[in-house]
């Protein structure tokens, strides 16, 4: 996803308003004053949702390096389809990694990869694969979530074992010879010597096949555990001699991959409404689904009368977990709101901008609803700073959570359910 920032220029809006207010002296009979509350002259509370289009789309690509949390492992759920995480990272010597000596002949070779998080219903075990990386990775580009490593990495994998939920600690004897002999016959140079080394071995690809049942993902830390490639080996002058590779050290590229296959489920007939307005709108972590949410008749309904907003929340119900066959804690604990620029990018909101805290986005568990402040985007709209109010809703902490977020959208049948927008405004 591609982000840009506008300077902040809320103080000149405050300023607009303010000059405003103290230049109306007389009130004129402006559509809508009808609907003030008897006894209240200057506020009235609207609620627009009327003026609210919302559709689901395809996710954007997210950016995946150097995280806390990496996550490996397929999901199914019945109604978003299956959902597959995977990874790259290098792997570096440790500081007392040298040459393994005369004529060394490895004895065993194990991967060591233990998993701190489980998420998922599935409890059948998923096979894990452990492929060479081919390409360098370079530490001072971005790399996103949708990165093609086609061609990228070797085949077959150089080592395979189960991955159960049941097992935090997965060993995986690697049996590639050829992988194996980069090691044996590497100079003392190379081997203790990160740079050097990491031009030898590349990197490392992990993959799993399609779970059997419902799957799970593995969130893993590489700081934690006891993740790391060991060699127990002899050579001529000693035996039952080691070496050990880190994954945990600072200097290792970490890189996560996502991707989601919704044909046939129910989510996908959504997608293909296209840009038609929807009952319900959908949010994915992993870098899936986002929903598109427009007002297309907001410019117009500010142009009817002249107002200083006061307050302008947006208001996003839970779609009924019957509908969806979701459970409460699948629920996204934060939803993001970034503006639709014209050239496709994504702004962070005027609110956010000028104070974060205070814009919205977490889930609220009790009433059921995401909330989010709009209201100095509203006012750039009558300053003339912004001719559209297009956002876009993205789950929070995409590449490190696995959820998603089910939410009725204007079209709903049940008119208290549907997606809204709550403006405070006064008539100048």
């Amino acid at each position: 996803m591609r982000t840009k920032k506008h300077p902040p220029f809320y103080i000149s809006v405050l300023l607009l308003f303010f000059t405003l207010l103290s230049a109306c002296e007389e009130k004129p009979d402006f559509i809508g004053r009808e609907l003030l509350p008897s006894g209240d002259d200057f506020t009235v509370y609207f609620d627009s949702i009327e003026v609210t289009h919302g559709y689901t789309k395809s996710g954007d690509s997210i950016r995946a390096g150097f995280r806390e949390k990496y996550l490996i492992g397929n999901i199914l759920d019945q109604f978003y389809g299956g959902s597959n995480a995977s990874m790259v990272t290098t792997i570096t010597s440790s500081s007392s990694s040298g040459s393994f000596g005369p004529n060394p002949v490895a004895d065993s070779v194990i991967f060591f990869f233990e998993w701190q998080e489980y998420i998922g219903e599935g409890s059948l075990p998923m096979q894990f694969h452990l492929h060479e990386f081919l390409e360098s990775i370079q530490f001072d580009s971005s790399y996103y979530s949708n990165w093609d490593i086609s061609g990228k990495y070797k085949e077959p994998p150089i080592g395979s074992a189960a991955l159960s939920y049941t097992d935090t600690l997965v060993k995986i004897n690697i049996t590639d010879q050829e992988f194996i002999d980069k090691f044996l016959t590497a100079d003392d140079s190379i081997l203790s010597n990160r740079v050097y080394f990491q031009e030898l071995i590349k990197g490392l690809y992990y993959t799993t096949d399609d779970a059997a049942d419902e799957g799970g993902i593995f969130g893993v830390n590489f700081d934690l555990g006891e993740n790391r490639l060991m060699f127990y080996y002899h050579n001529d002058t000693a035996n039952e001699l080691s070496q050990e590779y880190s994954l945990a050290n600072s200097g290792n590229g970490r890189i996560s991959l996502f991707s989601h296959d919704v044909a046939g489920y129910p989510l996908d007939e959504y997608l293909k409404n296209g840009s038609d307005n929807d009952s319900m709108i959908f949010v994915q972590s992993l870098g899936g689904v986002t929903s598109v949410i427009q007002f297309p008749e907001l410019t117009q309904w500010l142009d009817s009368m002249p107002v200083a907003i006061n307050e302008a929340r947006l208001i996003i119900p839970i779609a009924d977990t019957n509908l969806t066959k979701q459970q409460s804690k699948d629920f996204c604990e934060h939803l993001e709101m970034y503006l639709i620029n014209e050239d496709g990018t994504y702004t962070r909101t005027y609110d956010f901008l000028v104070n974060p805290e205070s814009a919205g986005g977490p889930l609220e568990r009790e009433s059921g609803t995401y909330s989010f402040t709009i209201k100095v985007q509203m006012q750039s709209i009558l300053a003339g700073d912004v001719e559209n109010l297009s956002m876009i809703l993205i789950a929070g902490n995409s590449a490190g959570t696995v959820k998603r977020s089910s939410l009725y959208g204007w079209n709903s049948r049940d008119a208290s359910k549907r997606i809204r927008l709550e403006i405070t405004y006064t008539l100048l």
